[in-house]
Parts: structure tokens; C-alpha cells; sequence
């Protein structure tokens, strides 16, 4: 939960879109709270900024903007146990870890928000799609067999204003940026709002 401190031992590390990730497989060890170790932790503030000012260098930002377009979810394949991508390979499905496997699902969401000064094509994966949907994993993968039923979903999202903290990423293919959601509230406070325009007044007016 929140706040544990993990050690974990026989793991490695994999490149993912310039971020550095920790995966474990079944020789892995991790241990909860161990006793004697200690964690000191590097805070690492989100900053608001508008979509005309994103650049793609931009890894812990956050934007609140409404929604204006929504495609339809696209779900894929994935390893059972390590979460990677699973490829069909002569009728059944291969992962690059633990060959021959029996596949899960995943599932991906592409947003368009404006926001008043710039739109941007905005990306929630697995996760952060449940939580843009208040859905369960078994609601969303529903739309897989049942893809009419999203229109209702849609209807319901578009024109609703957000709050999603993330990063940005080049699309290499359409040469555009993205922005990719790691977390989302579809209901920002109000008042939250107006004190952080206040703020933002202020400082304006101090420099």
C-alpha cells in the first residue's frame, strides 16, 4: 500500500518510451518493509501547465481541460503473468518471456481536450482508463465483445472537464506530441481551482 517501503532483488531493468522500468519475473525477491531499511524520499511536484505550453520534454505535468472528441477503446493481448505485449503465432499466442501462454487482455483509450489555448490527443492506458471510465477491468473488457455499448460511454464523457497528471511523448509517425495519463479526476474541486487561479494572479502581479 501507500507509503510501504518494497526491496526487491533478481530483478532487471527495461527502457520504456525513456523512462526506466523495474521487471520482476519468477526468480524475483520482494520483501515488504523489511526490517532495517529506510527510504528517504525525493519529492517530485506536478506542474500545472496549459496544452499550448507542453513540450515533449515534459515528464511530470498536469492539465485540465475538457473533453471534445473520444475514440473507440482498442484492447490487445498480453502476457498473463509479466503483462507484455502476447503475438498470435500459428494459432495460439507467444510471449518474448514465457513463450507459449493463455492471453489476457489489455486495453487502451484515445481522448481529444481542449483546454482553451491548445487541443492535444490524450492517452489513457489500463489503469487510468478505469479510473476515466469508473469502470472495473471486467466492465471495460464488456466493450470488447460488445463494442456498440460504448456509445453510451461516450455520450456521457464528452463535454466534461478533467484533471490529468502524466507526461509527454513524441508520436514519431503523425509528428505530434501526446499526452500520456498516468492519472485522472473527472471531478476537480472547484474551489481547488479558483484558489490556484488566485495564486497564479498573484505571482503574476509580485514579478
Amino acid at each position: 500500500k501507500s507509503g510501504d517501503v518494497i526491496k526487491v532483488m533478481g530483478c532487471y531493468v527495461k527502457e520504456n518510451n525513456g523512462f526506466n522500468e523495474l521487471h520482476l519475473n519468477e526468480r524475483s525477491q520482494l520483501m515488504i518493509n523489511p526490517e532495517g531499511e529506510k527510504v528517504e524520499v525525493k519529492e517530485t511536484g506536478t506542474e500545472r501547465k496549459s496544452i499550448s505550453k507542453l513540450t515533449e520534454n515534459d515528464s511530470a505535468v498536469e492539465i485540465l481541460a475538457t473533453i471534445v472528441q473520444i475514440f473507440e477503446p482498442r484492447f490487445f493481448e498480453v502476457c498473463p503473468k509479466c503483462s507484455k505485449r502476447a503475438k498470435a503465432e500459428e494459432g495460439s499466442f507467444v510471449c518474448p518471456e514465457h513463450n507459449q501462454v493463455e492471453p489476457d487482455f489489455s486495453y487502451v483509450l484515445n481522448l481529444v481536450v481542449d483546454d482553451g489555448t491548445e487541443n492535444i490527443r490524450t492517452v489513457f492506458f489500463r489503469d487510468s482508463m478505469e479510473k476515466l471510465l469508473k469502470k472495473t477491468k471486467q466492465e471495460v473488457l464488456q466493450y470488447k465483445d460488445n463494442p456498440q455499448s460504448f456509445e453510451e460511454m461516450k455520450t456521457e464523457l464528452l463535454g466534461n472537464i478533467i484533471k490529468a497528471q502524466g507526461r509527454v511523448k513524441k508520436n514519431l509517425f503523425f509528428d505530434r506530441i501526446e499526452f500520456v495519463a498516468n492519472e485522472v479526476s473527472t471531478d476537480p474541486d472547484p474551489e481547488d481551482e479558483i484558489k490556484r487561479l488566485d495564486n497564479e494572479v498573484k505571482k503574476a502581479e509580485g514579478s
